[in-house]
């Protein structure tokens, strides 16, 4: 697991270095590696925007299956002549939901680093089970 997070964590790293040092000469490339340029380093805002993205990942994947007794709870507080047919059609929101949501979760977790969906937007909203 931890080998697996350092992997994603320093991938684009090692993409960027590739690409970088195999359109420059030695010298050049002996003194870029000392000196970045900016073009490396995210800005504050991306910073900000990928670990919002990494927390709400990891809370969606820690949280994803409390939408199955949100669901039915929600369901069965509606008004309706058949009860028993509220509770089922809970008990199937709340599977598909607990499964989208902690795969909406594993998604965010695994692509943090990238700006994808625009600007770091959240794929499901609410953005969280408990808003």
């Amino acid at each position: 697991m931890r080998v697996a997070l350092i992997v994603l964590l320093l991938a684009p790293f090692a993409l960027a270095e590739e690409e970088w040092s195999s359109s420059m000469s030695d010298t050049e490339f002996e003194f870029a590696s000392r000196n970045p340029g900016p073009d490396l380093w995210w800005t504050e805002a991306e910073i900000h925007g990928m670990s919002l993205k990494l927390t709400r990942g990891l809370v969606n994947i820690a949280t994803g299956w409390w939408e199955f007794p949100k669901r039915i709870v929600e369901s069965t507080r509606g008004k309706g002549k058949y009860p028993g047919l509220r509770i089922l059609t809970g008990v199937f929101e709340g599977t598909g939901m607990a499964v989208a949501r902690t795969w909406a979760g594993v998604f965010e977790a695994g692509t943090f680093y990238s700006g994808f969906p625009r600007r770091y937007e959240p794929i499901l909203e609410p953005k969280y089970v408990f808003e």
